[in-house]
């Protein structure tokens, strides 16, 4: 049985023209055929795009968005495949066409915007003013090789490593690649810049770890417009996550002394959900290789206020071991609620004393945020994927 996907090929993947004419077409040939269709500009600027529902289905997948085609943008060019109905995909993303190995399309976010943020050879101003440099996947080996041979102190001195990949985005890393590799995602709100951000890459590099921080295209593309942006769905985040995550590991795959070394994917609140649902999507996409683990900063268990609308269903789904560190009065689950859920024995939990989603506890308890947020370095760092001990 075969099935027929259309891509869009101009940051629009997962949307199809409701209508259109005046359309010319070329031959194809093979199995794997492709039919390319070029859209004159007078009809696109006539009618509007709608995004249609993924392939497969997905939360909200009947939710339609009328949009105009930009007037900048006078062509479009859509790409028609056959695919075998066994091609392994991302539950909620568009496939891509079969080549006898898993792939991503080629956007970085489910809002075209938003990949278009991030889809740019030039560093964004906030960005260079931050040190970010033009950089490419080979830089990024080549730094992570150089700091394997530096000391604690040298890297301290040398500071984070910031480099803007051209198709990804702005890459941050910290510490050293001794005992394990760390892919991070954001929480909602902000991004890696944060102090939280950086007083935990800094922890990192304590603990003889690398951590490797990007930046989703919508937090791009906020702070360049300087306004705050919801996050797009969850769907678009995994999707975006799972390209770094496989640009990175085939990067360090190439350089001798790196590729032993394990990864594990994770994040701060909603990056460490999007890590969580990424790790169920590529095993059962039966990509590889595959991190060995996965971790939370403050894990949001739910919405604040909203403790009934639990988000771990999926948890018991990911074969991987996992570590949640979890401040004790975290709004997003409290150790009160959390010791109740019915959570899967590859989880383990480390409870931080007194502290909130931040990790910021009050000055009664005795605890500072730093202590904290060194703890939870330290845990990552005996973490049971890498072989430390359950706790």
């Amino acid at each position: 049985m075969a099935y027929v996907m259309m891509m869009v090929h101009a940051g629009m993947t997962g949307r199809s023209l409701k209508s259109c004419t005046h359309i010319t077409t070329s031959s194809a040939v093979g199995e794997s055929a492709v039919l390319v269709v070029t859209v004159l500009e007078a009809a696109l600027r006539e009618r509007s795009c709608h995004r249609r529902p993924c392939q497969g289905g997905r939360a909200g997948a009947d939710r339609y968005h009328a949009r105009p085609w930009p007037t900048d943008r006078p062509s479009l060019a859509l790409e028609c495949s056959v695919y075998p109905s066994s091609v392994p995909a991302l539950s909620g993303a568009s496939r891509t066409r079969s080549t006898g190995e898993f792939r991503l399309p080629a956007v970085t976010s489910s809002s075209d915007e938003d990949a278009n943020a991030s889809n740019t050879a030039e560093v964004p101003s906030p960005y260079a003013e931050e040190g970010f440099r033009v950089a490419s996947l080979a830089d990024v080996a080549a730094e992570l090789a150089a700091r394997q041979t530096m000391s604690h102190d040298a890297l301290a001195a040398r500071g984070p490593w910031r480099g803007w990949l051209a198709e990804l985005g702005p890459l941050e890393i910290h510490g050293r690649p001794g005992r394990a590799l760390l892919l991070h995602a954001h929480g909602a709100g902000a991004g890696r810049e944060t102090d939280f951000h950086q007083q935990f890459g800094a922890a990192c590099l304590m603990q003889d770890m690398a951590w490797l921080a990007f930046d989703f295209g919508y937090l791009v593309r906020m702070r360049c417009e300087s306004r705050r942006r919801p996050p797009p769905r969850l769907p678009g985040l995994i999707e975006e996550m799972a390209r770094w995550c496989q640009a990175l590991m085939a990067c360090v795959e190439a350089v001798d002394s790196l590729r032993s070394l394990p990864w594990l994917v994770g994040g701060k609140s909603m990056g460490s959900r999007v890590a969580s649902h990424l790790l169920v999507e590529l095993t059962r996409a039966a990509h590889a290789p595959l991190p060995v683990g996965w971790y939370a900063l403050g894990y949001p268990f739910h919405p604040t206020g909203k403790p009934d609308k639990l988000r771990i269903d999926h948890l018991p789904d990911i074969p991987m071991a996992g570590l949640i560190c979890q401040g004790s009065r975290d709004p997003f689950g409290t150790r009160e609620e959390v010791t109740a859920y019915p959570l899967p024995e590859s989880l383990t939990l480390l409870w931080l004393n007194d502290g909130e989603h931040d990790f910021k506890p009050r000055k009664a308890s005795g605890e500072t945020r730093e202590g904290l947020i060194s703890r939870a370095a330290q845990a990552l760092a005996n973490h049971p994927a890498l072989g430390g001990k359950r706790q």
